[in-house]
């Protein structure tokens, strides 16, 4: 035990059998995978791309685009018809897949893809363990470090091919270079780290574009070094570090207007012209749905079906009927069967008239008509309604459902291994519980941390702009994947440390000194 503590040993040991451990594991669920679907049909999370990584239905907005352009129609998500498939996800990602299978051809890039992520997860370990040092002692860093190397929240991202697979890793090297940045007196080496500091982070903004939360730190931490410290002369630097995100999205935002006239700064996800269902119909009523809690994938069991049966040609009033038996009773009660019946219908029958675009892959007209935003309104009026009525219930009750939805699970339905058909094993349903309960502490340690963690800079970069996070998606945006907090969660683990360290302080103090090697 003392050889895996001995300070020179402990990140290379941990490292190691991190990089052992994980790679065992990750191609272990690569093989289930295998053996329940040989077929390889394309089921989210049951199939392999190029038996390589893990098939995932969010993989055409990353990859499309790069096989379309190597195709040499330009850098479009598929199908690439309107100009809503130019920009309806950031290019971060994909110009990193494009690397890849650029330099490798597409078998081999993806074996070359996920070794890399799988690297890259493993490059941000040491600095879990620098950044747990801030507030806490060597023992509890290490242990804060052991429980990143080895729970698999983030490092089974690796073998996808979606943003979660790198946006963790920039998040924490952001982080780490702010830190640096501000802990260090030289001034040459204090700009550079910001310097570093801005590129992770505007990668992880042109990535993932809610990793924009984060620069809030950036903005407070330059501002306070280089104005309110140095006044004018401050200037300069600051101008220069703040140069790189506006350079970097500015040059994606012309490049949208230049190919589209629309400005765009990162990604628009409902156009006039792409062929899915992200419409402002769509957008009204996922707004009403979101009034009571409802949860993603519950609500594409009722919504697909009748958007997806328009699609075909099939306008019965059967499917109408289906969607609203989904609804909760309360909601039809409230609201009247008859209106709600109406509003679905008129829904329907939008979705029945993308049909010949759909069906001709033809991109559809350049503005919503009249009766799309008619609809949407329609939705809105219901949300209106319903804030009226259930006030406490619209901005307390259902950001809190939201909130349980975030915290209350395992952190592992992306893993075939924890999935249904293979909870036989007697092994798997008691780590399922095991990181359930951990992924449930982490959260309780970061709302511990509003008061056990001093220092306004710790408290803004480890409490307070998670916070931001959990608001954004609870209060604001009221989605909920679990990948969706993904970026910040190696924060909250290393945040964790804090509250580790506190209680350890405590249960030192309770035995009498006896155990203080703990807190050192």
């Amino acid at each position: 035990m003392r050889f895996i503590f001995f300070p020179k040993l402990f990140i290379p040991v941990v490292v190691v059998l991190s990089a052992i451990v994980n790679f065992l594991f990750l191609e272990h669920n690569n093989q289930l995978i295998r053996e329940i679907n040989p077929g390889n049909q394309l089921i989210n999370a049951k199939a392999l791309v190029y038996d390589q990584t893990i098939f995932s239905v969010d993989n055409e907005y990353y990859l499309s685009p790069v096989e379309n352009y190597l195709q040499g129609n330009g850098w479009k998500r598929y199908p690439g018809v309107g100009n809503g498939d130019y920009f309806r996800r950031v290019p971060g990602y994909s110009l990193v897949y494009l690397f890849f299978v650029k330099s490798f051809g597409f078998p081999t890039g993806h074996l070359a893809l996920k070794i890399f992520q799988l690297l890259l997860f493993l490059s941000t370990i040491p600095l879990v363990f620098y950044l747990a040092g801030l507030f806490s002692g060597k023992t509890v860093s290490r242990l804060t470090t052991i429980l990143y190397a080895f729970v698999p929240y983030i490092s089974s991202w690796a073998y996808f091919t979606l943003t979660e697979s790198i946006s963790p890793a920039l998040m924490m090297f952001y982080v780490f270079f702010l830190f640096r940045a501000y802990l260090s007196e030289n001034e040459k080496r204090k700009l550079a780290y910001y310097l570093f500091a801005a590129l992770f982070f505007t990668i992880g903004v042109l990535t993932r574009p809610p990793i924009a939360i984060a620069g809030l730190a950036l903005f407070i931490f330059t501002i306070r070094d280089y104005i309110y410290k140095k006044k004018w002369a401050g200037l300069s630097p600051l101008v220069s570090i703040w140069l790189i995100p506006f350079i970097l999205i500015s040059i994606w935002t012309i490049r949208n207007y230049v190919l589209t006239k629309e400005i765009v700064f990162l990604e628009k996800s409902v156009h006039p012209q792409t062929l899915d269902r992200m419409k402002p119909a769509f957008r009204g009523f996922w707004r009403f749905a979101k009034c009571w809690g409802e949860d993603g994938i519950k609500m594409n069991a009722y919504h697909d079906p009748l958007f997806n049966s328009a699609l075909k040609g099939d306008t019965s009033s059967i499917q109408v009927n289906n969607f609203l038996a989904a609804l909760p009773p309360s909601i039809i009660k409230e609201f009247g069967y008859g209106r709600l019946f109406d509003v679905v219908k008129r829904y329907q029958m939008l979705a029945y008239g993308y049909k010949p675009y759909v069906d001709s892959i033809k991109a559809m007209p350049a503005h919503f008509t009249p009766e799309e935003l008619a609809v949407e309104k329609e939705f809105d009026n219901l949300v209106t309604e319903y804030r009226k009525k259930h006030f406490a219930g619209y901005w307390l009750k259902t950001p809190f459902i939201y909130l349980k939805m975030l915290i209350a699970h395992s952190n592992t339905g992306h893993l075939f291994f924890f999935q249904h058909e293979n909870r036989g094993k007697f092994y798997v349903n008691p780590a399922r519980y095991l990181l359930l309960a951990i992924h449930v502490f982490l959260y309780l340690s970061l709302f511990c941390n509003l008061f056990l963690m001093k220092g306004f800079n710790n408290k803004l970069v480890f409490v307070y702009i998670p916070l931001l996070f959990l608001f954004f998606f609870t209060v604001i945006h009221r989605e909920i994947e679990q990948r969706y907090i993904l970026p910040i969660l190696p924060v909250i683990v290393t945040g964790s440390s804090c509250t580790i360290q506190r209680a350890l302080q405590v249960f030192v103090k309770l035995s009498g000194d006896k155990m203080k090697w703990l807190i050192k």
